[in-house]
């Protein structure tokens, strides 16, 4: 998901501290630190005689578990596709995510950081041909993902529910967000989570695996004709569907964009490479739905913290 950069300079700062202490915890070579972006992480570029991207986590997007699925899941797609995809680098002490405490903030942050990707965003430069490769490219994913077998220790998310972040709560129905919300959309909103919770488990009758689960414009590179894929943070045990419907869930309401079009491409791309899984267009609404719910509710804690 993509919340927007609108961190002030001082809480730039601030995480700037956080990244320079963390970056003593790796072998990087470095002679430049630079804020890149506020997503729904905080990124820092960071150059010299090495070039990493340092990502700061926020809390409220992921925990220490999503963290340890996605260094796994890359470590994996990396090994069984030709995909490109960030490498995670391993700490000093051998660690893929470091925790780093700091005067600046109450909480101890946890840093990761990867090999620098090339590319630019697919955001802004899709095309009926890209949108194809992108479904070949989620399908490829998928194909080598049916075989991963998940470590025990490790306990993906599942999309069973719209709030499907661990310890997330209907933030809508706090008092503070009163001036966005009505006693009327709060009850049809609660009525309507209800049921897509109802829904959601059926998902989950087909074939699971670990996917993707974010596959937006802005995790996607274009280098050189081809297509690299960004942030698996959101990776979660899913079904095909789910990861479909994510992808299109970012153009079917954009005005930009013909919707049908979009899809057409898109799934004729995943069928080149795999069959098709089972669903209708009512499932995909149905899971854009859950998805809109679910990202409004990210939104309105992050308001909550600026």
């Amino acid at each position: 998901m993509k919340s927007g950069d609108i961190m002030n300079d001082i809480l730039k700062n601030k995480y700037k501290s956080v990244a320079i202490k963390a970056l003593k915890e790796f072998d990087v070579d470095y002679d430049k630190l630079e804020f890149l972006t506020e997503e729904t992480n905080v990124f820092f570029e960071v150059s010299g005689k090495d070039h990493v991207v340092l990502k700061i986590f926020q809390e409220e997007s992921s925990k220490i578990e999503d963290n340890l699925i996605e260094a796994f899941m890359l470590e994996e797609v990396t090994k069984r596709t030709n995909i490109v995809v960030p490498t995670m680098l391993f700490s000093k002490l051998g660690k893929q995510v470091v925790f780093i405490e700091s005067d600046e903030f109450d909480m101890v942050k946890r840093v990761a950081v990867y090999k620098y990707i090339e590319g630019e965003d697919f955001d802004g430069k899709e095309t009926p041909l890209l949108f194809e490769r992108l479904g070949e490219v989620t399908a490829t994913i998928h194909n080598a993902s049916k075989s991963i077998v998940i470590p025990d220790n490790l306990i993906p998310k599942k999309w069973d529910k719209v709030f499907y972040y661990r310890d997330e709560v209907a933030e809508y129905n706090e008092k503070r967000h009163d001036k966005y919300f009505t006693q009327e959309d709060r009850v049809f909103l609660d009525w309507f989570i209800r049921y897509l919770d109802s829904e959601l488990p059926k998902y989950y009758n087909q074939e699971s695996f670990l996917i993707h689960a974010d596959l937006n414009p802005w995790n996607v590179k274009l280098y050189d004709g081809d297509i690299r894929l960004l942030d698996f943070e959101e990776g979660m045990l899913g079904s095909a569907v789910h990861d479909i419907a994510i992808m299109l869930f970012y153009y079917r309401y954009d005005p930009n964009y013909k919707y049908d079009e979009v899809k057409r491409s898109y799934l004729r791309g995943y069928s080149n490479v795999s069959t098709l899984p089972d669903f209708t267009d009512f499932d995909i609404d149905l899971l854009i739905m859950a998805r809109t719910a679910n990202f409004i509710n990210y939104i309105l804690l992050i308001i909550n913290k600026k």
